[in-house]
């Protein structure tokens, strides 16, 4: 989310930074249009369309799953300030969306994976793909759990109701290793690269260790990896270790 502001300064071009509010209204229409929050691969865009089905997957799948992880990280960056001022220009949008969204993509997965309000579900559980109702898709199997736990995983830190799902988020990804199989109760988790790749990403950010990049140079601080993001953030909602 971030990076349409970082280009649009850079490139001097605004309409990247027009963006934000126009992701955050469509955000925002898949948030009400369903208890889960989910939001699809694909959707119609033109107007009169309502984000309608798109041509490749009306689904919340492998690509979808990192946008609790990008939401989430804008909130734990900017807190509420990119989603007001997207409602400032589309008034229907939820001022504090950079919260819900990832909060209630959380909370659902979790009793996706067999979680309640007080109990961590199993991340091994977790299916490759999910109609946005929150159903398994049919035909789809157990697969990608590790893109597909690390970027809720990321969206959990943004409201202390998910704590207990992100702790045991948490602790299930510090086991998976890169490249290699990992089995537990009966399900075997597969390596592959988009999936580790992903799970790494979403430790840096789990662990409190991703730099905002943009802001630390232009700060004139180190580009490598703090204790500590260089802007704003809600760390505390960090897993207990």
């Amino acid at each position: 989310m971030k990076q349409f502001a970082a280009v649009s300064d850079s490139t001097n071009a605004a309409k990247w930074r027009a963006m934000i509010p126009a992701m955050y209204k469509m955000y925002n229409h898949f948030m009400y249009a369903n208890p889960t929050g989910l939001t699809p691969f694909t959707f119609k865009t033109a107007a009169g369309t309502n984000y309608a089905n798109g041509l490749r997957g009306y689904n919340y799948g492998l690509d979808a799953s990192r946008v609790p992880w990008r939401v989430g990280m804008d909130f734990l960056w900017y807190g509420f300030t990119n989603s007001t001022a997207a409602k400032a220009v589309h008034p229907t949008v939820n001022g504090y969306l950079s919260r819900d969204l990832p909060k209630r993509q959380a909370a659902w997965f979790n009793t996706a994976i067999g979680g309640t309000s007080t109990t961590a579900g199993m991340p091994q559980m977790a299916y490759e793909s999910y109609e946005l109702n929150g159903a398994v898709t049919p035909g789809k199997s157990r697969f990608g759990q590790r893109n597909m736990v690390s970027g809720m995983a990321v969206g959990a830190m943004t409201d202390g109701a998910n704590q207990v799902f992100l702790n045991q988020a948490y602790q299930w990804m510090i086991k998976q290793t890169p490249g290699s199989s990992y089995s537990e109760n009966g399900v075997t988790i597969s390596p592959d690269y988009y999936g580790d790749t992903v799970l790494m990403f979403c430790l840096i950010a789990v662990t409190s260790n991703m730099p905002n990049l943009p802001l630390s140079l232009l700060a004139g601080r180190s580009t490598r990896p703090a204790s500590r993001p260089a802007a704003r953030c809600f760390w505390d909602r960090a897993p207990a270790v």
